[in-house]
């Protein structure tokens, strides 16, 4: 029987390096007849990455693969990302390497996800060609039938070898950040008015509320129990040891943004901003644009966006909300983001007048800073404080929380999250 050495790596964050060496046999499949690519690629892809075989590789890049090395990707949250460089024993298939993209391992986030999930291979499935931005090539979709928005593979072309990623944890420049938001713009406006904003799947409302954002569901489960931002607390004071970490614990805006949602009012806030949200112009978002979601051309030409799966129709503000949120480095920068956001909400209007006309810079302004107002105590109780209750204090992600509160805060000031929030307040 074949045996087969797999090296896997895992890179964090910080840069640090984790491999390990495996040596494998695998079963022979020998048969009267021999199954068909087809038949190889739709039985035997991989929930998990243990459960990745060189056959099911040589099926799908096209050539004979002996072996393969595993880099583990850190900067998921809701997903397993994986790059395999692969070993082949002749002439090497479609690519060198191969990305693979699976659910979490974690049953709680896997089963919350799921959503998400469909709305990512969905949109490879049906739109990735239909967009002016650029996505990475997908070699397939594979989903179990028992469960197809809970259990998938989606395996796609290794961007790296034509482009950088961009690092949340290393944010970047103004100037580049400029440059982003005026590429996402252009995307924005295009797809005002489109048909494609017809898909079922695309649309944000639920039957409790007539636009439900992307993290609507963590803010759910933070309004069921607000209590829940003392166990983020205290997970994130595990790594007092190493730093302390500010998330805003003593922050006097984020108190008393804290104070509002978690009080009595807190639901009907919530509702009057979605139906806030309901009412302004839509159109397509990708809504999770921060760093590690965007590659960077080596020749600086154009981006490559990746992680569609918060995409669907909405208004512009909740599109700024990540993509300028918290992704500059230096802190300074974001006394500008009133400018940058004018600059981007021009470049709307140039594409989308119509659109611009019913949706003022003021309250794309508003609605970007209430939605992180919202957004970050929820996501970081509800999501971050589970997760990281139990991660490894060498675990990369650490640095992605401290990176983002920090930068998180501060646009809440720039943009005075507090007083837009207490206007939603006075308002119910």
């Amino acid at each position: 029987m074949p045996t087969v050495t797999t090296t896997t790596t895992t890179v964090a964050q910080d840069g640090s390096v984790t491999t390990t060496t495996v040596t494998t046999t695998e079963a022979s499949t020998a048969s009267t007849e021999a199954p068909t690519r087809e038949q190889v690629l739709s039985s035997k892809w991989p929930r998990k990455i243990d459960e990745v075989t060189t056959e099911w590789l040589s099926a799908l890049m096209e050539g004979e693969v002996a072996g393969y090395d595993v880099k583990t990707i850190e900067s998921g949250v809701l997903s397993q990302l994986y790059i395999l460089t692969l070993k082949y024993a002749g002439a090497v298939g479609t690519a060198p390497t191969v990305v693979l993209k699976l659910p979490s391992l974690d049953d709680t986030t896997r089963q919350s996800s799921i959503r998400c999930y469909e709305k990512e291979m969905n949109f490879y499935s049906e739109l990735a060609e239909k967009v002016s931005l650029k996505v990475p090539s997908i070699f397939g979709i594979w989903r179990d039938p028992a469960a197809p928005n809970e259990y998938f593979c989606i395996a796609m072309e290794d961007l790296s070898f034509k482009n950088n990623p961009l690092n949340q944890v290393i944010g970047i420049s103004m100037p580049l950040q400029k440059l982003l938001l005026e590429r996402m713009a252009k995307f924005n406006a295009e797809f005002y008015g489109s048909s494609v904003l017809s898909a079922k799947w695309l649309d944000t409302a639920t039957p409790d509320h007539p636009y439900n954002p992307w993290f609507g569901h963590w803010v759910g489960q933070f309004l069921k129990d607000p209590s829940c931002w003392t166990p983020f607390l205290e997970a994130v004071k595990r790594y007092d040891e190493i730093q302390v970490i500010d998330v805003g614990q003593n922050s006097p805006d984020l108190l008393a943004i804290l104070d509002i949602i978690s009080g009595p009012k807190g639901p009907k806030v919530v509702n009057k901003f979605y139906e806030k949200l309901a009412s302004r112009p839509h159109t397509m978002i990708h809504a999770d644009t921060r760093c590690d979601n965007v590659f960077l051309a080596k020749d600086e030409s154009d981006f490559v966006f990746v992680d569609w799966q918060m995409c669907g129709k909405g208004p512009i503000g909740m599109e700024l909300m990540a993509c300028l949120g918290y992704s500059m480095a230096d802190i300074k920068d974001y006394s500008n983001l009133n400018a940058l956001i004018e600059g981007y909400y021009n470049t709307v209007k140039e594409g989308a007048p119509d659109m611009c006309a019913k949706y003022s810079l003021a309250e794309v302004k508003s609605d970007m800073a209430v939605a992180l107002g919202i957004f970050y105590p929820s996501c970081f109780a509800a999501v971050v404080g589970p997760l990281f209750k139990v991660l490894p204090l060498d675990h990369g992600l650490w640095s992605l929380l401290i990176a983002v509160a920090e930068r998180a805060q501060e646009t809440m000031r720039q943009l005075g999250t507090v007083a837009a929030i207490k206007a939603l307040e006075a308002e119910v």
